[in-house]
């Protein structure tokens, strides 16, 4: 029986300290791991993780309680050159360890990224090997003003790759993929005990959960939103951001509390682990207002949806043009310009469900990805 082999950023909890990765990508590499461990066949983890430390490293061998760990050699530094210097060092480990540890039987799960899915299209070409690609953004859509090079790059490499684990429903067309090898995984499936109840004062609370950044940015455009809600409504932010936003951000709290007249929106710092999960649980709506462009939002699915679906709350986020053929986008309620204005109506127009009734549905996605992974690995 052939083997599985896991290739990303993955960071396990006895390097937490030795290497620096994504967070995100680390949290959905955990997730997707267990998933590959379900299958019942050994799994092995090759990643690409920088260590801390500068200088020249080695490949590293660790071994987590589930599976085994290779960490690929590499060069720690800040400086320009050097970095190449890694890119150029992974590269080759990374071709040598598809060479050399991964037999004809075994079965590859590589984690997207531009360079890395390419550099596999085209070892396929020699020695060929069963590839599952899990896609968790199309980065050239990433960056501010589309990287044409990085796009025809996915464009080619992507389609060349056997069956396709896709964070939404749209990738699979946009890439013209056959749809029986493609399953979506929308992020990751963490439904916590429920420990609070909701909120019963007779008002409707709404949330908003991350960064602070800007001026115009997520956090923001939620307080100002405060000022259009009904009185039975109340706006609450959580996170944490750069000192000079923050006070910016409590002194705009300050204000539209004093022009409404009663407490309107709260900001209650930044939350986590259980801390946040009873206070999400305690709310009704949570609400993505980071100003996405299209095209962008059309080819990701921010974690923050996850979360909020995990914790049985309304979902209020921007439209895009994929949303359509997005199975989850039914649990959403959309808003279109992004104005203060727009983002309240759609608030109030939102449904909370009941509780149970999203957790079901993600329950249903998780038991679909495990089916997929049997069935391909």
């Amino acid at each position: 029986m052939g083997k599985i082999h896991y290739i990303g950023w993955y960071i396990g909890e006895k390097e937490v300290n030795r290497y620096s990765g994504n967070v995100p990508a680390a949290l959905k590499m955990h997730y997707m791991a267990s998933k590959l461990s379900a299958t019942g066949k050994q799994v092995f983890i090759y990643s690409m993780a920088r260590r801390i430390n500068t200088g020249l490293y080695r490949r590293h061998e660790s071994s987590e309680k589930d599976f085994p760990i290779v960490y690929s050699s590499g060069y720690s530094s800040d400086n320009k050159f050097l970095k190449r210097l890694n890119a150029f060092i992974q590269k080759w480990d990374f071709i040598y360890y598809i060479l050399f540890s991964v037999k004809p039987e075994d079965t590859i799960v590589l984690y997207h990224s531009v360079s890395y899915t390419h550099y596999l299209s085209i070892l396929r070409k020699w020695f060929k090997r069963h590839v599952i690609l899990e896609v968790e953004e199309i980065y050239g859509y990433a960056a501010q003003g589309d990287n044409e090079h990085s796009l025809k790059l996915e464009f080619r490499s992507i389609p060349k790759m056997d069956e396709f684990v896709l964070i939404n429903d749209y990738l699979r067309d946009e890439f013209n993929l056959p749809k029986e090898k493609c399953v979506p995984c929308y992020g990751v499936v963490n439904i916590p005990d429920r420990t609070a109840d909701r909120f019963n004062d007779g008002k409707i609370h709404v949330v908003y959960a991350g960064t602070i950044e800007g001026r115009k940015q997520g956090a923001f455009l939620a307080v100002e939103t405060a000022e259009y809600l009904p009185n039975n409504y109340m706006i609450h932010v959580l996170g944490f951001g750069k000192e000079e936003h923050i006070s910016y951000l409590k002194n705009r709290v300050k204000e539209i509390n004093e022009k409404k007249g009663h407490e309107v929106v709260v900001y209650h710092g930044f939350m986590s682990g259980r801390e946040l999960d009873e206070f999400l649980f305690k709310c009704h709506i949570g609400i993505s207002t980071y100003v996405q462009r299209d095209v962008f939002a059309n080819n990701s699915l921010p974690s923050k949806i996850l979360t909020y679906m995990c914790h049985d709350l309304a979902v209020v986020r921007g439209t895009a043009s994929a949303f359509k053929m997005m199975d989850i986008s039914k649990f959403w309620t959309l808003y279109s310009n992004g104005t203060p204005e727009d983002v309240a109506k759609a608030i109030i127009h939102a449904r909370v469900p009941e509780i149970g009734e999203n957790t079901q549905y993600l329950l249903s996605c998780d038991k679909r990805v495990e089916q997929f992974l049997k069935r391909y690995c």
